[in-house]
């Protein structure tokens, strides 16, 4: 089951290569509907923006930033995405008491098949993070590894929900650092876990999210650090409210410009869920 029927979404995705990057790193899961390799080899500064209103076919939506370098990172993440849609009907058939083992089981495969691919190409690193956002009902479930995140948007005010698996995050939470002092830390980026990790080096371990019952009015924004790399976290709150009065196009439309024109340092891809 995905979504409660009684609540109305509007949902949107966009991906954009940025401004300094030659190549899109990033990829999405939008309800079935991922960005082909081709699509992602033969972009230009022209973005991808796939849309729909109440949801289209349920509730299932996930983020992709792969790293690399070369055309690795992207495959990484087309890798993740496509992973992901062998498991849709599987989230789709999902009870609350099931659907962490099956996020389990899916990031697990992802990263398996990921470190296949290092195997396969002999190189040191390829890899991912994912953001996933899945609806039962009214229920919105969380999970990421990496740094790619979810936001909740309520009444004004904004809770990042997922955990960054970053080495600036331990920094800050060991009290080694401020917030303030990690916006321009040299080990930023540094990541401690990703899909693409060998069971010898380390065990992945997705981070999952108390869960949230959506309400009329939510925003629920999933993205690369494309995005929270160039706006803080009240510049997206207070963009995503403005636009979201004309639906999650309009959102992701608006987030995707504002960081492009702060610098697009990077890739950057949003996903956009407006209760309605």
């Amino acid at each position: 089951m995905f979504f409660n029927k009684e609540l109305k979404f509007s949902c949107a995705a966009v991906t954009n290569v940025g401004k300094v990057r030659k190549n899109n790193e990033d990829n999405f899961y939008f309800d079935g509907v991922t960005v082909s390799e081709e699509a992602i080899n033969s972009m230009t500064d022209e973005s991808i923006i796939h849309s729909s209103e109440n949801g289209a076919k349920g509730g299932l939506y996930c983020v992709c930033d792969g790293m690399g370098g070369e055309s690795y990172g992207e495959v990484a993440s087309q890798i993740a995405v496509s992973t992901l849609c062998e498991f849709g009907e599987k989230f789709a058939q999902a009870d609350k008491g099931k659907l962490k083992d099956i996020v389990t089981q899916y990031a697990e495969l992802a990263n398996e098949r990921i470190c296949e691919k290092i195997t396969e190409f002999g190189v040191n690193r390829i890899g991912t993070t994912y953001a996933l956002l899945s609806f039962i009902g009214s229920t919105a479930y969380i999970s990421n590894i990496g740094d790619s995140r979810v936001y909740h948007i309520r009444s004004g005010n904004i809770k990042q929900l997922t955990r960054d698996h970053t080495e600036i995050a331990y920094y800050i939470a060991a009290g080694i650092i401020t917030a303030e002092e990690a916006k321009n830390h040299p080990r930023r980026h540094g990541l401690t876990q990703h899909l693409g990790m060998f069971p010898d080096d380390m065990k992945i371990s997705p981070y999952f999210a108390q869960v949230v019952e959506a309400k009329a009015k939510d925003i629920f924004i999933l993205c690369s650090d494309g995005l929270t790399d160039m706006l803080d976290d009240e510049k997206i709150c207070q963009i995503a409210v403005s636009a979201s009065k004309k639906g999650a196009e309009t959102v992701v439309k608006n987030l995707s410009q504002e960081a492009l024109a702060a610098g697009g340092r990077d890739n950057v891809t949003i996903i956009a869920v407006c209760v309605k």
